[in-house]
């Protein structure tokens, strides 16, 4: 059994539980592991290896020492700690002419709102046939081809839009020899109405990928526009000065590195946006480009991750959480997937440490090709200071190490992905790659020019921009089809005490909403930029509180 370190009979905690288990069993073996021996699995937690022979124990009350954690590298370590097995087991086991399987703990007293279920205590008989037929073949990577496609003019005919959403359809290229997706995906009207260009770009992917539908059409079709566009160079120079200053130039500058172009996938849920990073990633790994790295707002997201890698024939090692590196260690790998959240990429230099975000690009280099995927890029919204009715809001840590790894990485392929790229233009600023600003072909000198004068137009200026970038074919934003779904409203009829209850806390509301800013005036000072902050800051409070209690309720 192993579990963490602890679950131990030494501890008191536990102690019940395996008493209770040694009347079924004898625990003959209890091992700590240390965590640190997980490290490139992304986890530093240490363990307990628990060794149990199926038979009662002869005294239930007494067990053997139990060892503490030690640092364990070699199966054989282990082994060495646990005594001969018990023979009485071995004739036990020998005559057995099925598979019981039960529970060696009393569950009985778990509540039921866990998660936890007992094995059932019926004898069943396991089919080894049936259960090796459902195994599914490992991807072969050594089996690779280009993927397949030729370019295909747009059918304006069948592409036009009824309702809200359109029906999407590939357009630009003609894919061959691979799987739809499972199910219909849609577009805006307003996207639909916009034709994507061709492309040239072939992937390098495994067959099986493509013959088992492992990546569906559509998938396959951000790996091409992706890598479309990470072919092309931006008409964009930048240089990082003697005071650590970034500077970009539309034209080519003496020690100024040209940057690559990005591309932004939107994709909704059920498109599959971790298994098109991941495909992403693949196709330049097999190319060559066996480091990259894979931004997101979660470290626990690392096991999709890793789900999405290993669907494509990847090995789960192959990713490998910042954390487990110290920040003033030397990331000692030759290629792999480091996973790492903003957060962690926003944590500063201290004197003791240098940035997290320097370890990464001393891991790159900085001629680093490789993909770097912002999974959830909106996590970097506010990469620019923005005025509000509250006063300057500062740009956030995260904003600025997304754009400063760009800036450190010219040559690197970068992919946005989000299904809620931006709200506002504001939010657009990280988009360093996508050419909006600052290019010989750009309407925009700078970031700045482009907010200022793109930023007043709200929602509207939004779909202009991608309708923009998915006739350049650097953005594409998919969902899945509700055709069918059908919506029953279920209605809780509140009771009269009910009613007043609610009716009490209104007018407890009203009386707040109708004096807060009286209460204002005698609080703050007579300055008028302190009063409208406070209001501001105030109402801003009260009304969420509002809003969150009708939700609540």
């Amino acid at each position: 059994m192993i579990c963490q370190d602890s679950i131990r009979p030494n501890n008191p905690i536990w102690r019940r539980k395996f008493d209770q288990l040694q009347s079924k069993a004898t625990v003959i073996a209890s091992v700590g592991v240390e965590g640190n021996i997980y490290a490139k699995q992304g986890t530093t937690v240490d363990t307990r290896i628990t060794v149990i022979d199926k038979i009662p124990a002869a005294s239930p009350r007494q067990f053997i020492e139990t060892m503490p954690c030690m640092n364990l590298t070699d199966l054989s370590q282990i082994i060495a700690q646990v005594p001969p097995r018990s023979k009485q087991l071995k004739i036990a086991a020998l005559a057995a002419p099925i598979v019981e399987q039960e529970s060696l703990f009393d569950l009985s007293s778990v509540p039921k709102t866990t998660n936890i279920i007992p094995f059932p205590r019926t004898a069943i008989t396991v089919p080894k046939v049936e259960v090796e037929a459902k195994t599914e073949a490992k991807v072969n990577w050594s089996e690779v081809e280009p993927v397949k496609y030729i370019q295909n003019h747009w059918n304006k005919e069948l592409s036009q839009p009824q309702g809200l959403f359109a029906p999407y359809q590939i357009e630009g290229i003609k894919l061959s020899g691979c799987q739809s997706h499972p199910t219909d995906a849609v577009e805006s009207i307003a996207m639909a109405s916009i034709q994507s260009p061709s492309c040239s770009y072939q992937p390098l992917l495994p067959k099986q990928i493509i013959e088992q539908g492992i990546l569906s059409d559509i998938q396959l079709e951000t790996i091409i526009r992706a890598g479309e566009a990470h072919s092309k160079l931006l008409n964009k120079w930048v240089k990082i000065d003697e005071n650590n200053k970034v500077r970009h130039y539309p034209y080519a500058e003496p020690d100024a590195r040209q940057e690559r172009q990005g591309y932004l996938c939107g994709d909704g849920t059920g498109i599959g946006k971790g298994r098109q990073i991941a495909g992403v990633i693949l196709d330049n790994w097999l190319q060559g480009k066996t480091k990259a790295v894979w931004l997101s707002i979660s470290p626990n997201l690392i096991e999709d991750a890793r789900r999405d890698w290993q669907d494509l024939g990847g090995k789960s090692e192959q990713i490998i959480c910042q954390s487990s590196f110290k920040p003033n260690q030397r990331i000692a790998l030759n290629e792999g997937i480091l996973f790492t959240t903003y957060r962690t990429l926003a944590r500063p230099e201290t004197t003791k440490n240098q940035s997290r975000l320097e370890q990464i690009i001393d891991w790159l280099g900085e001629d680093f090709a490789g993909i770097i995927a912002f999974d959830e890029c909106h996590a970097m919204a506010g990469a620019l200071p923005t005025k509000g009715t509250r006063g300057t809001q500062k740009a956030s840590l995260q904003g600025l190490a997304g754009l400063r790894i760009q800036h450190q990485l010219p040559n690197a392929r970068i992919m946005y992905v989000s299904a809620t790229g931006a709200s506002k233009i504001q939010n657009l600023a990280y988009a360093e790659r996508l050419g909006l600003w600052g290019t010989q072909n750009s309407a925009f000198s700078d970031r700045q020019v482009f907010i200022e004068k793109i930023g007043n137009s709200g929602i509207a200026a939004m779909e202009i921009i991608s309708r923009e970038l998915k006739a350049q074919g650097l953005y594409l934003a998919r969902s899945l089809s509700y055709q069918g779904i059908e919506y029953q409203t279920l209605e809780h009829k509140l009771t009269p005490e009910q009613v007043e209850i609610y009716n009490q806390y209104a007018k407890a509301f009203e009386i707040i909403h109708n004096n807060i800013s009286e209460a204002l005036s005698c609080t703050c000072t007579n300055e008028e930029s302190s009063l409208t902050s406070a209001q501001g800051t105030a109402y801003s409070a009260f009304e969420s509180i509002k809003q969150r209690f009708s939700i609540s309720y």
